[in-house]
C-alpha cells in the first residue's frame, strides 16, 4: 500500500513538472479568428492567449479563416521550445495578386527575377514594388503594386500588328478555368480540418480509457486515428494537385 501511494505521488510530481515546464504560448495577428493548432491539435483563435506549449519540436499551423484565400490559407512553422519563457508569435499572411495583361501572356519581373507569365497569381509582399510586365513586339509596361493585393492589370502598346492578339483570358473569362483550382483548395482544407477533427477524438477517446479503462474507448481511438491518417493523406494529395494547377497557370 505504502508503495502504491509513493508511486502516485511521483506520477503527479512528474505531471505537475511537465505542465510547470510548459511554456506560456501566445499568438497575435492583425486578423481575428486565425485557427491556431499545434501537432493538428486545435488550441485556440486570434488573439490567443491563455494557452501553453510543452517542451520539445512542434508544427504550429495558422489557418486563415477566410478559407477563399487559397494561396495563402496556412501558414506553418516548426517551433523549437526549450524552457518555460513565454512563446509569442505574431502571423502574417502574405497578400494575393492577380497578374493580368492586355495581351496575355506576358512576362512578369519583380525585381530582377521573372516569376512567370499572365494570367497568374502570386502571394507575397510587394508593397510599393513596381511590377513590370513585358512581351516580345510590346512596349514594356508598369504598374505599382498596392500591399493589400489585389488585381494588377497591364495593357501593353506599341508592337506590330502582327504581333499583337486579343486575350481570350479577361478576368470575367476565367470563371471556368479556376474551377478545378478552387475544388483542389476547397478539398485541401475541408480534409486537414477533417484529420484534425478526428485526431482529436482520438486523443478524448484516450483520455477516456485512461480514466475507466473502458476497452470500447481503445477501440475508438484506432477508429478516429485510422479516419485521421485518411483525411491527412487527401490533404497532402490535395495540397499536390492545388500545386501542379498553379505552376501550371
Amino acid at each position: 500500500m505504502k508503495r502504491a501511494v509513493i508511486l502516485l505521488a511521483v506520477i503527479f510530481a512528474g505531471v505537475s513538472l511537465a505542465r510547470a515546464q510548459s511554456a506560456p504560448f501566445i499568438v497575435n495577428s492583425r486578423i481575428d479568428g486565425v485557427k491556431v493548432y499545434i501537432d493538428s491539435v486545435a488550441i485556440g483563435s486570434t488573439p490567443l492567449s491563455g494557452a501553453s506549449i510543452s517542451p520539445g519540436n512542434h508544427v504550429v499551423r495558422y489557418c486563415h479563416p477566410d478559407t477563399s484565400r487559397w494561396p495563402v490559407s496556412v501558414v506553418v512553422e516548426t517551433l523549437n521550445v526549450t524552457s518555460s519563457t513565454p512563446v509569442e508569435r505574431t502571423v502574417t499572411f502574405p497578400a494575393v495578386y492577380h497578374f493580368t495583361s492586355e495581351p496575355y501572356g506576358a512576362a512578369i519581373r519583380i525585381g530582377d527575377s521573372t516569376v512567370g507569365t499572365t494570367p497568374m497569381y502570386y502571394a507575397g509582399f510587394l508593397g510599393g514594388q513596381v511590377i513590370v510586365f513585358s512581351k516580345p513586339g510590346y512596349d514594356d509596361g508598369s504598374v505599382l503594386a498596392s500591399a493589400e493585393g489585389g488585381e494588377v492589370y497591364c495593357t501593353l502598346s506599341g508592337g506590330d500588328g502582327a504581333g499583337r492578339e486579343r486575350s481570350s483570358l479577361r478576368v470575367s473569362d476565367q470563371s471556368k478555368s479556376l474551377v478545378p483550382i478552387i475544388v483542389a483548395s476547397g478539398t485541401a482544407v475541408i480534409s486537414g480540418s477533417m484529420a484534425a477533427y478526428f485526431k482529436i477524438k482520438a486523443d478524448k477517446s484516450y483520455d477516456e480509457y485512461v480514466a475507466t479503462g473502458n476497452p470500447g474507448a481503445l477501440t475508438r481511438v484506432d477508429t478516429f486515428d485510422k479516419y485521421s491518417a485518411v483525411a491527412l493523406v487527401a490533404s497532402q494529395l490535395s495540397v499536390i494537385a492545388l500545386s501542379y494547377l498553379l505552376l501550371s497557370k
